[in-house]
């Protein structure tokens, strides 16, 4: 029962980030208020930590009745969602503390690399789960789209961790920025959607199970 509402929790938690960043995309001035954007990053680091709920309650009540190598995957999900959530309390903290003890402000390329290496983990974890699992085809299916979500999230985070690279200055990439802006776009809606749709298929296998 317990796993139902953080399937459900989780849900609203990526919901609410996937909305916050289309804002960010098509409204990009909306969030220049200083309040507004810490009303935000409030917003979004309670939103990672309810993914951080429903992954732990997930390892609890579900994945330690499958194998040994599912079990240690899902590690390396919850590993992933930590360093999120650790990414976005950077940002709530850069926007709170004095500059003179925000000691992150002189690393600029970590951030990305360490979404990058997030997403990786999130992709390996959806690739054993579904070599693993075999207990239900429909779910088998979700998993399978979610592992391709993570690999549309992680073409994503490196395509952003290269232009941190090698174009600090965003100006730089010229036309290139609209293209992979574009790209980014339509591979992020494929990967909430395809995570939507597996949180929901888990949601029913529970619910049929009780």
């Amino acid at each position: 029962m317990r796993l139902q509402k953080a399937i459900i929790i989780a849900i609203i938690g990526l919901s609410i980030s996937f909305f916050s960043r289309l804002t960010a995309t098509f409204f990009p001035g909306f969030f220049n208020n200083f309040f507004v954007a810490l009303i935000n990053a409030v917003i979004l680091l309670l939103s990672i930590l309810a993914v951080l709920y429903f992954c732990y309650i997930f390892l609890q009540d579900f994945i330690t009745l499958e194998s040994a190598n599912l079990q240690k995957a899902a590690l390396l999900l919850i590993t992933s969602v930590v360093v999120v959530a650790l990414l976005h309390l950077k940002v709530l903290l850069g926007m709170i503390l004095p500059y003179n003890y925000y000691f992150f402000h002189e690393y600029h390329l970590y951030e990305p690399v360490a979404a990058w290496i997030a997403a990786l983990l999130s992709f390996v974890f959806f690739i054993v789960f579904y070599r693993e699992y075999n207990r239900s085809a429909k779910l088998k299916k979700a998993i399978m789209l979610a592992a391709g979500g993570s690999a549309a999230g992680l073409v994503v985070r490196t395509l952003t961790t290269l232009r941190s690279t090698f174009y600090p200055d965003i100006r730089d990439m010229n036309m290139y920025h609209n293209v992979v802006m574009i790209i980014g776009f339509i591979l992020i809606i494929f990967s909430f959607v395809t995570f939507i749709y597996f949180l929901m298929t888990f949601y029913s296998q529970q619910k049929k199970a009780y």
